[in-house]
């Protein structure tokens, strides 16, 4: 997809939606961009039909320059709708009228774009556009299918998946049953990119065994000496293997007709009749089945879908052979204020909504089950499944009741135009083999694909398991270091009240009381985000601080505003604590002994529990640490965002192992209070290193304080002479 689509599609949708708005201002904003969606699929849907001999040659070169266009394109959808068995997407437009002007322009950009040069253009372009349609639909709409996340799979991940998937399957039984399903279509992607892989397999496979013997059956016709599927099999294998849900109707009539044009595209429609696709494409919600009425839910409502009553063959005998797609990016935030029927659901039916759950969780859940065994399952999910608490049971069930095959991470490449951080993970319904590895792959970007940049094998148990973090970029000696870790050690949640500092509305309401002052008064609260926290140390008034669009260099709350903050803010500012940067590449801890520092957002804050005597300074060196860093980046690497920058927060910090230290044991006192002569040491030395010119000498003393701080952590952690140099000397 050309890189300036969506923007042309905005114009598009935002010129059709001021006509309508000038001319019929009792209609929504929603509706507004709901019409302008028909009118570009419409218009699109229209050249592709030509192009495929449904409507006649010239027809909509005629609409260049036709006065009453916008009747015309109604009359136009109308006989393709007729033809093709659709259900006509602009009746509701009969209702209003598009300025003739705006259908004219738009018709000629469209024709100028994608046909003037009169090749045959893929089906598949009219669910891209329909997918970069969705981004200015209103997000409490539940149609917006990945509202927050990706609305367009790039064609390269579509067609790997499909090779992965379709393509073993089909590889090892190519004359077995081989049904298809996508359980949240959209525009249709996977199952178009499905279907001519199988139109190619079929007609490879064919032409390999018997093509003579194929031909007298029906499946390939001799054209110009070239063999090829005849009609006929080209609609056996779309009506046999291609089946998908959508909860948007509009999905659904984008993907029916994608299908049925990618059918025609070796034959003029006009010489065939159109298969009925209303049992293979259906609209509906893949989660949600019609028991919702016993928790009180309308399912009308939630648009239910009952899969048995649906598939009743496929699902009698087992299921699909293959499930794939890409499920809505709803987080939990978002289903909350906006589905809340959808959560109440979700919670009572399936195991994997548990705590802060995501909806790629239980779509996992949902396409394990209706896959059949031995079949293959994919999705392109957020890189949260490998780290995330709440996605534990996700991986358990991709782990330790089925076969993880490989793991593809496209988290480091730009692959959408939205702050979502992919995976693709590829199972076999079958029995786990524990002795068996994982294909872990890192994806970056080439062109208009993508390549591999590094490769490894995961080991069972110890790199993956349901229970913990996926330690995808851990070599094997530290994956096996780190599982023992958190088997001996207590979590710091045991120790310490971990908490992110401030909610979204918080950190809002905070900007109003933000003061720049040059000198501070007692009682004043000093400001600090992720962009002025170091190890060890605060750039407050030696670095600007960038805070919702506002930059300051010795930013407070003053004293006078402080009793306008939350209590719980204010009394979290007000304790000593250590305050950790939420994005970077390393654990950045840093001591607040005074209790005079505000962590803003994007930061989280460490305090010991009240029955714990510890010194925060044995804490903060702790955690600055070789050891834990490495730990840190290896568990929660998976979750990283583009760049390598990590996830900081609370759920991450509250898993790393704690030392259990002993103070009446007079070898374990004397390393922790050397700990704490050591962070004394690199407070001071940071100190200087912010206020002095000899930063050369400094930098070095720091380094060798670093250095004696990790090997006691070493020690602290009881490791072997070999795990301690494999941790001094990694990367």
């Amino acid at each position: 997809m050309k890189a300036d689509l969506p923007r042309q599609i905005e114009r598009w949708q935002r010129t059709i939606a001021n006509d309508l708005a000038a001319n019929y201002p009792h209609l929504s904003t929603d509706q507004q961009h709901h019409s302008a969606q028909q009118v570009i699929h419409s218009i699109l849907g229209l050249h592709l039909c030509e192009q495929r001999g449904v409507l006649p040659g010239g027809e909509m070169r005629s609409l260049h320059h036709a006065t009453d266009a916008c009747d015309q394109l109604q009359q136009l959808w109308q006989t393709v709708s007729q033809r093709l068995g659709l259900v006509s997407t602009v009746a509701h437009l009969q209702a209003v009228a598009i300025d003739s002007k705006t259908v004219r322009a738009i018709t000629r950009q469209i024709s100028d774009r994608w046909f003037a040069q009169g090749d045959l253009v893929p089906a598949d372009l009219l669910g891209q556009v329909y997918e970069q349609t969705l981004s200015t639909r209103n997000p409490k709409q539940g149609s917006t299918r990945k509202t927050g996340g990706a609305y367009y799979t790039p064609a390269a991940i579509v067609h790997h998946m499909v090779r992965l998937t379709v393509g073993r399957f089909f590889s090892s039984q190519p004359t077995q049953p081989l049904r298809v399903l996508d359980p949240a279509c959209g525009g249709g992607a996977f199952l178009l990119a499905t279907y001519q892989y199988l139109l190619d397999g079929y007609l490879q496979h064919y032409i390999t065994t018997d093509p003579e013997d194929h031909a007298r059956a029906g499946r390939l016709t001799n054209h110009r000496d070239q063999w090829r599927l005849t009609i006929a099999e080209r609609e056996r294998i779309l009506l046999h293997c291609i089946y998908g849900i959508d909860i948007d109707p509009q999905a659904i009539q984008i993907t029916r007709m994608a299908l049925l044009l990618k059918l025609f595209e070796e034959v003029s429609q006009s010489a065939y009749a159109c298969p009925n696709l209303s049992q293979n494409i259906q609209c509906g919600n893949a989660l949600i089945s019609s028991d919702c009425r016993t928790h009180q839910i309308d399912p009308a409502a939630v648009t239910a879908f009952d899969w048995d009553i649906a598939f009743p063959a496929i699902i009698q005998t087992g299921g699909f052979e293959v499930v794939i797609g890409n499920p809505p990016y709803i987080d939990s935030e978002r289903m909350s204020r906006y589905l809340p029927d959808w959560r109440t659901y979700c919670a009572a039916r399936y195991r994997t909504a548990v705590g802060n759950w995501d909806a790629f969780c239980v779509f996992i859940e949902k396409a394990l089950t209706l896959c059949r065994t031995n079949g293959f399952h994919s999705f392109v999910v957020p890189n949260k499944l490998a780290a995330a608490d709440y996605a534990a049971i996700a991986r358990s069930l991709l782990i330790q009741e089925h076969r993880l095959l490989s793991i593809h991470d496209y988290s480091r490449t730009c692959t959408f135009s939205v702050a979502v951080y992919p995976l693709v993970y590829v199972v076999h319904r079958a029995k786990p083999q524990p002795t068996s590895h994982v294909l872990y792959e890192v994806m970056q970007a080439q062109a208009d694909s993508f390549c591999v940049a590094e490769q490894r094998h995961l080991q069972f148990g110890s790199h993956v398991n349901g229970a913990t973090p996926w330690l995808m970029t851990a070599g094997s000696n530290q994956s096996k270091l780190f599982l023992k870790l958190r088997q001996a050690f207590p979590p710091l949640a045991d120790l310490a009240e971990i908490t992110g500092a401030a909610t979204v509305a918080e950190a809002y309401e905070l900007k109003a009381l933000i003061q720049d002052k040059s000198v501070i008064a007692p009682g004043d609260l000093r400001l600090a985000n992720s962009g002025t926290i170091d190890r060890y140390c605060f750039h407050w008034g030696t670095k600007p601080l960038r805070y919702l669009g506002m930059t300051y260099i010795r930013p407070v709350v003053p004293v006078e505003q402080t009793q306008c903050l939350p209590r719980k803010r204010y009394h979290q500012a007000r304790q000593p604590k250590i305050v950790v940067a939420g994005m970077t590449k390393t654990l950045e801890c840093a001591l607040d002994r005074q209790g005079d520092i505000l962590a803003a957002k994007s930061t989280s804050v460490i305090c010991f529990k009240p029955n714990v005597s510890l010194d925060l300074r044995y804490l903060v060196g702790i955690l600055n640490s070789q050891l834990v860093n490495l730990f840190f980046t290896s568990s929660f690497g998976g979750n990283s965002l583009n760049g390598g920058y990590l996830s900081v927060g609370p759920p991450q910090l509250r898993q790393i192992p704690m030392p259990q230290i002993d103070l009446d044991n007079p070898d374990e006192r004397r390393m922790y209070e050397t700990v704490i002569v050591w962070v004394d040491r690199l407070l001071l030395l940071h100190f200087q290193l912010q206020h002095q010119s000899n930063a050369g000498y400094i930098t070095s003393q720091i380094q060798a304080a670093n250095q004696a701080i990790d090997r006691l952590v070493c020690q602290l952690y009881r490791l072997t002479a070999p795990d301690t140099e494999m941790v001094l000397t990694a990367s």
